[in-house]
């Protein structure tokens, strides 16, 4: 794809980014508010599929080129994530630990692009229908693997591979043609509410649905339903990929101010979870009751958008990047 920033994608990157904030920040007040619950859960049928997807659509010239040192930020990303956690429970007085292989937070997505960026440079030379279908049939049956979970983030590797090469696959300009026609986009919008009505209803006979959404658990974890695991996260592929593209087609194509916040989603992404242990640890729940009474909950996605829009701000965005691109030595500097 051209360097130049076209505004739809991140129009969606700032949609994507606000859910995986909203995810994070509500997941703590799911037991407390139906509303919330169904909020999280709704959330987590797509967001993680489309950004990976998204993510393998401006990976294409770092897998082409094999630029390592591209592919390599998002290993310092991971780390750096990792830190900023650790020291905001330090702040906060929590235990502290910090594990380098067993991944169970926010981390794992940039351990993950490191993998994919690596193993698509090696699969990209094979027939790509093939090699998507193997990763769907991977994908499908690790769940089927008791030992498969969040080590190494393995789980989700497999899991989320799909989306990210067939973003890798396909041709942005293509899709957004595609997607840009009024019959497409009345079904994208009718699709997408449809969806959210029908698990809205039937929240409660549905919402363990949410353990094969995340993508880091085996069948084996889901209530009585384990043997049909496989064809539970099949299903999950088809609707996730027909939200990718409705998701695409209803998104304005303008360029406003979350176009800007949509180009800065690695600070986003770096600090949110950190800000949110921060707010907690520091009494946030408090002063919401205090000041809202039993509906506080339902200030909780206001308080994810401001916390959207502080990591956001351009400091932030150069300290990550200074982080995750460090300088080259004198010796690499010389031999470009």
């Amino acid at each position: 794809m051209s360097n130049t920033r076209i505004a739809k994608w991140d129009n969606l990157k700032f949609l994507l980014m606000l859910t995986v904030v909203m995810g994070h920040t509500v997941d703590f007040y799911t037991d407390e508010s139906m509303v919330l619950g169904w909020l999280n859960f709704f959330i987590y049928i797509f967001h993680m599929p489309a950004f990976m997807f998204v993510s393998g659509l401006f990976m294409k010239n770092t897998v082409n080129n094999k630029k390592y040192d591209r592919m390599f930020s998002y290993l310092i990303l991971g780390f750096a994530t990792k830190l900023f956690k650790f020291i905001a429970n330090c702040i906060v007085g929590r235990r502290l630990k910090i594990e380098y292989f067993n991944e169970d937070s926010i981390a794992w997505y940039a351990f993950a692009i490191f993998m994919f960026a690596l193993v698509t440079v090696y699969l990209r030379r094979f027939n790509r229908t093939y090699v998507f279908v193997l990763a769907v049939i991977l994908g499908v049956m690790v769940g089927y693997d008791k030992s498969v979970d969040t080590y190494l983030s393995l789980a989700r590797i497999f899991t989320f591979y799909p989306f990210f090469f067939a973003g890798y696959c396909l041709e942005g300009e293509k899709i957004i043609e595609k997607t840009d026609r009024i019959w497409v986009k009345a079904v994208s919008a009718v699709f997408v509410v449809t969806v959210a009505v029908l698990t809205y209803l039937n929240f409660h006979k549905i919402d363990w649905l949410i353990k094969i959404f995340k993508g880091k658990y085996p069948y084996n974890k889901l209530p009585d339903y384990d043997d049909f695991g496989g064809l539970f996260r099949l299903g999950h592929y088809i609707v996730a990929f027909a939200f990718v593209f409705a998701l695409i087609a209803l998104m304005p194509k303008a360029k406003t101010f979350i176009s800007t916040i949509g180009g800065r989603t690695l600070p986003i992404y770096a600090l949110h979870t950190s800000v949110i242990t921060l707010l907690r640890g520091f009494g946030m729940d408090s002063l919401l009751i205090g000041l809202f009474g039993v509906n506080y909950v339902y200030v909780i996605p206001v308080a994810a958008v401001l916390i959207l829009l502080v990591t956001s701000l351009k400091p932030f965005a150069i300290m990550i990047d200074k982080i995750i691109n460090p300088p080259l030595s004198a010796e690499s500097v010389d031999k470009q």
